[in-house]
């Protein structure tokens, strides 16, 4: 395995590759991606341990968005059935993909904590709906601290994260291997990731301001807002879905094709990258 290192504009690319991706079948990709969510919502909601397990699924989930994109880019449809993806393999992937799951449950459940500790909970419960959200509550200091380390960690988690379900599904390696590979090919490739984060945001940025213009024009004409909500809702999940597709074209760039795995191949010429064996 090889880490490929790119250009910083490769990154506006993965998106853009996202994009075109899911365009080409937004009802299949929006569709694996519901199911996903679906199942972790349904498991989240399981008393004590639910939201734990419903954590520890979103690797399994982040490979079958993968493997359903590459699908589409060979011109086949995704099917339900492809959310099994990361437990198809063999015992010892399966196996893999679960100690991943795990540390990244551990992992969130650990950012979760340390803000807890540093506010007193009070940024937790705002996301969780418990707390309100006021300027007061904005000016604390203690809660901007939690909310500052709350983002400075999940950003770690994620670079951690980002490549290593793929890794294991397609390079065949260890969790820790996974992590620490996935932690040098983002690294290494920072200015890729940079613009691709700046492009992404730009793009669910542009894509909100958008929606709520058109949920108000609907309102004006008279639709029942439950109509128009729900609507909104599907648009804002293909947006994410289509930034969600661009994932597999950032880890097929980053590291060398797998001998065993051409279903990563892609359909359009790849960037001129260099590569550099991680040890």
């Amino acid at each position: 395995m090889k880490l490929r290192l790119v250009t910083a504009g490769t990154g506006a690319a993965w998106v853009n590759l996202g994009l075109r991706t899911f365009l080409k079948q937004p009802i299949a990709l929006s569709s694996v991606f519901f199911l996903g969510m679906l199942v972790m919502m349904v498991i989240s909601a399981v008393p004590v341990v639910g939201s734990v397990v419903a954590t520890a699924l979103a690797p399994a989930v982040t490979v079958a968005m993968m493997v359903a994109t590459a699908q589409v880019t060979q011109g086949q449809r995704p099917m339900p059935w492809v959310l099994l993806s990361a437990f198809r393999s063999s015992a010892g992937q399966t196996r893999s993909m679960v100690i991943l799951g795990a540390l990244f449950s551990a992992a969130i459940s650990g950012v979760f904590a340390l803000s807890a500790w540093v506010d007193g909970g009070q940024l937790l419960g705002v996301m969780q709906g418990t707390v309100k959200f006021t300027p007061e509550l904005a000016k604390e200091s203690a809660f901007r601290n939690a909310m500052w380390l709350m983002l400075g960690l999940s950003m770690a988690v994620s670079v951690l994260i980002w490549h290593a379900p793929g890794l294991i599904h397609w390079h065949k390696v260890t969790p820790i291997k996974a992590l620490f590979f996935s932690a040098v090919a983002c690294v290494r490739n920072g200015g890729a990731f940079l613009i691709y984060g700046v492009v992404a945001m730009g793009l669910m940025i542009g894509s909100s301001m958008a929606i709520s213009v058109v949920g108000g024009i609907l309102l004006a004409l008279g639709l029942p807002s439950m109509v128009v909500m729900s609507f909104l809702m599907v648009l804002t999940v293909m947006v994410v879905v289509m930034v969600t597709a661009s994932q597999v074209f950032s880890f097929r760039d980053s590291f060398e094709a797998p001998g065993t795995a051409n279903d990563l191949s892609p359909e359009t010429p790849e960037p001129p990258a260099t590569s550099d064996e991680p040890h």
